[in-house]
Order: C-alpha cells, then structure tokens, then sequence
C-alpha cells in the first residue's frame, strides 16, 4: 500500500515527523512513501554481552543497518551514549547520527576506541543505536556495551590515609590540624630499609609510587611510623583508634580501590610514638598484587621480626632527616 504524503517536514531523535499541506491539484509534489517498513541493527561483534576492549589497540566497531524496503527520504538513527563512566572524544568516538539515504536501504556507523594514554581504571560505555518508529520506518534500538582496559601503567599509586576528627572539651579538631604526622616506610623481604620515602613527609596524606620499571621483583612490606603526635597523647581525652586506609590504583591493571588496615595494627591517639604493618606488596614479572597479613608469610613472621623492622625505622629516620 502506497501512502501519499506531501512533504518530510522534520527527522527529530530518531523519530519522524511528517506533515501534509493541501494538495495544489498538479500533483508533482507528492512522495510516495511505503508503509509497513521495518528494520534492523546487525554489528560485526558480538553484542550480546559487554565486550571488553584495551585501548592500546584503538580498535574500531562497526555495524549495519538495514529496512527492508526503500524509503523516498532519508531516515535518521540517532546514536546516543545512554551510561558509562568512559568519556566521549577522549575514550571513545562514535557516529552520532546514522542515515538511510532516500531510495536505499542499508547504512553503517561505527565506534572507536581511543587511546588518551592515561592510566586510569576499568571504565565502561553503554551506547544506544536507533529506536525509530513511524510511518517511514520501524527499527528496534540496539544497545551496546563495552569495558574499556586501559593502558597498563608501569606504576602501582598508593595514597595513606590517617586523618581524622576528634573533640576535646568541646572544640573540634582533626589530626592533620594539629600536625599529626605518620611516615610510611618500604622495606623488602628481609626488612631491610629500600630508601624509598615517598610517604615520609610532612604531608596529611601521604603519597607513594611504586614502579614495576625500577622496582625490582620480590617482597615489600610497609610500616607505618607515627613521626609527630601532634601532643594529643600528652592531653587527656577520650582514646580513639586512627586505622591507616590505602587508597590504590595501577592504570590499567589494578582498579581503584581502597584497602583499610587491619584492626590488630591500628595506631592510637594515646600513642606518642609506634610503628606497625600496613600492607604488603609483591611484584614479579610485572605483576603487582597487594597483600594483607593473612595472606603472605610475611605478615606471619612481623613479631619475630619487630627488632629488624624498628631498627630499619631508626635508620630511615636518621637517613631522611
């Protein structure tokens, strides 16, 4: 069946909007447009699931899209990003809009995969192709998803964490406000001092990177030493615990995350001075993994171990300052 329709007025999101005028009698402008159309989006990839992708390949996707029967005017796929944390034109570009030409019944889009050569995380990108219907066509919206595996970093980035507010006497306070200050120490499997002291400053929050590129392979641990107490064990208060929380990202390979001390470590404010485990990282072959105490026979051997450790302290202390 042929409907006789006058103009195209307007292609809005995908959906179309058509539009008649009073006939002049001549008939030279009406357009024949067929009804009962219908359509359908067929990628080159498997679909079905999210695919997961590593930028380092910018890869490219495409797909088709096909109505079984020709249309005197254009028909318009909108393409839309509907969820995911990966961003457009940094992570990723894509076909916005995907059009039919009048007369002709397929066409394809595609998306692609961008390399910002920033580590980052895992991120994710939900896109929606199509949803048309009206009387030139129907075509159910296809949606799409892809992981994106970033650019693997040489680099594991630890951020400690000790802040914390308290009261005394009804004024409020926060540790890094009275100039409490922990240092971070790595040492490797013998508990010998590793010279790094990224994290043994002055800094309320403290920052440390490790990398695979200079780092050799083995077994580090990490303590941590409360260098300054701000005076708040010399006042009387009610005694909290301040719990070290790690902060942890390798572009790439490890997402972010945050790993919280375990409670039989945990510093308290009553403490002038200490030191205690926080963590264990191994690397080998690249491959960075971070450990708590039940895991590693490290952790198992840190009583046995305290006079090294202290002694290891002593000397970075001496060393850095």
């Amino acid at each position: 069946m042929k409907i006789n329709l006058f103009a195209l007025a307007l292609v809005i999101g995908g959906t179309f909007v058509t539009s008649c005028n009073e006939d002049d009698a001549t008939g030279d402008s009406v357009l024949e447009v067929n009804s009962g159309v219908t359509g359908s989006v067929v990628t080159d990839f498997n679909s079905s699931a999210a695919l997961t992708v590593n930028e380092v390949d910018e890869e490219t996707f495409t797909y088709m899209v096909s109505i079984s029967e020709a249309q005197p005017v254009d028909i318009h796929l909108t393409v839309s990003q509907i969820s995911g944390s990966a961003t457009p034109d940094e992570d990723f570009t894509f076909d916005s809009v995907v059009v039919i030409p009048a007369y002709a019944t397929t066409a394809s889009g595609s998306i692609s995969i961008l390399n910002d050569l920033t580590p980052e995380s895992l991120e994710t990108l939900t896109l929606q192709i199509g949803g048309v219907n009206s009387t030139n066509a129907t075509i159910p919206v296809k949606t799409v998803t892809f992981n994106i595996v970033n650019e693997l970093s040489n680099d594991l980035e630890l951020a400690f964490n000790f802040n914390k507010p308290f009261s005394i006497a009804g004024s409020s306070y926060t540790l890094c406000g009275i100039g409490y200050d922990m240092d971070f120490y790595v040492f490797d499997a013998d508990f010998n001092d590793t010279g790094i002291y990224d994290a043994a400053t002055s800094s309320c929050t403290e920052s440390l990177t490790l990398s695979s590129g200079i780092l050799p392979d083995g077994v580090y641990t990490i303590y941590y030493d409360i260098y300054d107490d701000g005076g708040i064990s010399g006042v009387y208060h009610d005694p909290f615990d301040i719990p070290v929380t790690v902060d942890y990202l390798r572009g790439g390979g490890i997402s972010e995350g945050t790993f919280t001390q375990e409670d039989s470590f945990i510093a308290n404010s009553t403490d002038g001075s200490g030191f205690d485990y926080v963590m264990t990282v191994e690397l080998s072959a690249g491959v960075f993994t971070i450990k708590d105490s039940a895991d590693t026979t490290i952790a198992s051997g840190k009583s046995s171990n305290k006079s090294k450790v202290e002694a290891a302290i002593k000397a970075a202390r001496e060393k850095r300052h």
